[in-house]
């Protein structure tokens, strides 16, 4: 099952790889892909091991600039094994990481600005 998460920040930004090596080294994943859209958009490709169920969890974060400000959208999905393919939350873990880590950038997730 994936998960996704929505958030906002307020400004552009103009370079991402502070961001990408902060979602690397704090989730403790691999690098699957960068694959850099013009120069408004950047789509991250992550995976990382679980050995409590002995699967791939993957992870595609798209950051990208919008009139307004800065928009980030992070899908955490696979992680699943065995004949029922459960995850036991791989992919759900693995996207919150992600949005802890964008929080500490100012990202705010969609819930926390409508308040």
């Amino acid at each position: 099952m994936s998960k996704v998460i929505i958030q906002f920040l307020d400004e552009k930004i103009e370079d991402y790889d502070k961001i990408v090596g902060s979602l690397l080294a704090e989730s403790e994943s691999e690098l699957v892909k960068i694959v850099p859209v013009g120069k408004d958009v950047v789509v991250v490709c992550l995976e990382k091991y679980y050995a409590r169920n002995g699967s791939y969890a993957s992870l595609t974060v798209i950051l990208e600039n919008v009139e307004g400000g800065n928009l980030a959208t992070v899908i955490g999905y696979g992680g699943g094994e065995g004949i029922f393919n459960d995850s036991l939350g791989a992919n759900s873990k693995f996207a919150d990481k992600a949005a802890e880590i964008l929080g500490s950038y100012g990202y705010k997730t969609r819930e926390e600005t409508k308040q």
